[in-house]
């Protein structure tokens, strides 16, 4: 069988070929797109895609932060992909799921090296998957940032587009934001779990309370220098979601843990008001929802809650 000599791939290709002929009959300009993903990511052995076909390599295993350039196995895999079709496209995340969706982590630092790298390799079409605009990580940095290495992967002022991104969007409130994902990005840096497509709430763990304490007094400094302006203070909001769900419902008792040990004083001394931050959170959450229009006079709320933000609403 052709799936065990030439991978699913190549019975995918094999199919996938005979359509193409059929097509280029009478439709000679037209290419046709397949997807190397899941099943089908790994090439055949010999069989190649016709040079009316697109393949469209999917990066589904490489650690969120560091990219596709980090993961040895989808650089081999491209490789041999590049051995067979010299129009290949890719498709990548900005984004991760399920119980995890919305907790931060700076992948924007990694977008130069990445960018280099499907530049480098010769990939001539990307697209990038970056939904939930209601409670994905900084999704407006991360699509501002996107589409700037999109039209130039080349370009190496990532602390400018950072900065002037920041400053625009956030007003006064800018440095205190940008200060922030610097902050996550050095943290990340440690020895660390790989943070995939589906990450769990161990992953996030180099979030220390050193980290998220900072994190939240920069948070407190960008509000006060929002001042009255109901916008500045929705966006700062926003940005903070990530991190007041982490510290008020995913890992409270492991930041309280940490803080008593890390300070010597007891747990009872813990700075932070868990139900007033718990509180902040669905509050931005909601205010996000009815922004982006999942929330509306004639609907209810269309969104997927994370369960483990049901499970854990009750706790202190």
């Amino acid at each position: 069988p052709i799936a065990e000599a030439e991978n699913n791939s190549g019975l995918m290709i094999q199919f996938s070929n005979w359509i193409a002929r059929e097509v280029k009959k009478h439709y000679p300009d037209v290419k046709l797109q397949i997807f190397a993903y899941t099943a089908c990511l790994e090439p055949p052995k010999t069989i190649k895609p016709d040079d009316n076909i697109i393949v469209r390599v999917c990066n589904t295993g490489s650690d969120q932060i560091t990219g596709a350039p980090s993961n040895p196995d989808f650089v081999k895999t491209v490789n041999n992909w590049k051995k067979l079709s010299n129009g290949l496209y890719v498709w990548d995340y900005g984004i991760i799921y399920q119980d995890a969706s919305g907790l931060p982590y700076p992948s924007e630092f990694g977008y130069p090296a990445v960018f280099k790298y499907y530049a480098d390799n010769g990939f001539k079409g990307q697209f990038w998957e970056l939904e939930a605009p209601d409670r994905s990580d900084m999704w407006e940095l991360k699509f501002y940032m996107l589409s700037k290495y999109i039209v130039d992967p080349y370009r190496k002022d990532f602390d400018f587009l950072l900065d002037d991104f920041c400053n625009k969007f956030y007003g006064n409130a800018g440095k205190y934001i940008a200060a922030v994902r610097r902050t996550l990005y050095e943290a990340s840096k440690v020895p660390r779990t790989v943070i995939g497509w589906v990450p769990n709430n161990g992953d996030f763990e180099f979030i220390d309370y050193k980290t998220m304490d900072k994190c939240q007094k920069l948070f407190a400094e960008a509000r006060k220098a929002a001042g009255n302006d109901k916008e500045l203070q929705f966006r700062i909001n926003k940005a903070s979601m990530g991190l007041d769900r982490l510290l008020s419902y995913e890992s409270h008792r492991r930041f309280i843990a940490e803080f008593a040990k890390t300070t010597g004083k007891p747990q009872n001394d813990f700075p932070y008001d868990i139900p007033a931050i718990r509180k902040r959170f669905l509050n931005s959450w909601e205010a996000s929802l009815k922004y982006f229009g999942f929330i509306t006079e004639a609907n209810t709320c269309t969104c997927i809650i994370p369960p483990t933000v049901l499970s854990l609403h009750s706790l202190n």
